[in-house]
């Protein structure tokens, strides 16, 4: 690259046009966002991040509830026997009180549990993880890392479904 290149004042008129198109688009993209947090916030609606730490907090609270209640979480033969300290209903009411707690309205406080703990289009793909029906393992995608450090035989033991006559 040459000094004039280097030159703002040489720059081409069309290097500056894109760049000025591309600032213009950021900005534009910055004041959509900025006017959709203004309405969700008027709407008093939760941001993601808080829900899903409602949905934590919930879990952490079902699953202490459970070992109070004599579900060790660790005991594989607990799971085979259908005793979960999870349940998805109570889940999302806990979650949606949690929610309440920090000063959103009841109704708008489930909604937005139900939005974030809906069934995702991705666990229906063979090739992803989780999958609720995984494909072979050559087909499941490596990680955004690289290959699998975990074997491949106990990543699909984890996501596949366990039937009572399955060890």
């Amino acid at each position: 690259m040459s000094k004039a290149d280097r030159n703002p004042e040489t720059t081409s008129l069309a290097s500056k046009s894109a760049a000025g198109r591309a600032a213009r688009q950021r900005r534009a993209a910055a004041e959509r966002s900025r006017l959709w947090r203004e309405r969700n916030a008027a709407l008093k609606r939760p941001v993601a991040r808080v829900v899903d730490a409602a949905i934590v907090e919930a879990l952490a609270f079902c699953i202490a509830r459970a070992q109070r209640d004599g579900v060790n979480i660790g005991e594989t033969g607990a799971a085979r026997a259908g005793l979960s300290p999870v349940d998805v209903t109570q889940l999302a009411r806990i979650a949606a009180l949690v929610l309440e707690r920090e000063g959103y309205e009841p109704a708008v406080a489930m909604t937005a549990v139900a939005k974030r703990i809906k069934r995702r289009e991705t666990h229906t793909w063979h090739d992803h993880v989780p999958s609720l029906d995984p494909g072979p393992p050559e087909r499941i995608r490596e990680t955004k890392a690289g290959p699998w450090r975990t074997a491949m035989a106990t990543v699909l033991d984890i996501i596949r479904p366990r039937s009572p006559s399955r060890p």
